[in-house]
């Protein structure tokens, strides 16, 4: 799996996995010196750090598996959430929300449900986008689940999927992803 990352993923894998070992050596040496709250927070830190990082791995695996075994289909926008607070407001603890999308789409007659919250791969807009037309979803052939709705290809009607299959058909467009 590391050998499709790119070379600065992989750089920052190596200093994240060596700060990991050595903060693990850390408190596993200074163990008996560390008062309890700094032991508290090295737990924390050894618990959440491999949890993220393997989440983040994951993620970008089914973006790349997404991207190199994909079909087309149509999906309709269920709701769509814009936040209020636009940034956080440190004093009060309140943080942003994010963006999010929930939409449907079917595969081989089975309806599946997703939901796409901001993250790296798209930008989801400011503004609600209109819920009448259908719109493009790529999908994971061996994981329909690993899904995204394409709001830049909106479906009115059969013609137009017809258009953008035959888009998709050459390769995923360069500017259907942020990267």
């Amino acid at each position: 799996m590391i050998n499709s990352f790119s070379l600065f993923h992989k750089i920052l894998f190596f200093l994240l996995l060596l700060l990991f070992i050595g903060a693990t050596i850390y408190f596993i040496i200074n163990f008996k010196t560390l008062n309890n709250n700094v032991k508290l927070l090295f737990l924390i830190f050894l618990l959440i750090f491999p949890l993220t990082l393997f989440l983040k791995i994951k993620k970008d695996s089914d973006f790349r598996n997404l991207k190199t075994n994909y079909s087309l289909t149509k999906g309709i926008i269920n709701n769509y959430f814009i936040p209020k607070i636009k940034s956080g407001i440190p004093t009060s603890g309140k943080s942003s929300d994010s963006k999010k999308i929930e939409y449907e789409y079917i595969v081989e007659n089975t309806t599946y449900k997703n939901e796409i919250i901001d993250n790296p791969y798209m930008d989801l807009p400011n503004e609600k986008p209109d819920f009448s037309p259908n719109y493009l979803v790529i999908y994971e052939i061996n994981n329909p689940q690993n899904s995204y709705i394409l709001l830049k290809y909106p479906i009115k009607d059969e013609s137009d999927f017809c258009k953008f299959e035959k888009i998709f058909s050459k390769g995923i467009p360069l500017n259907t992803f942020k990267r």
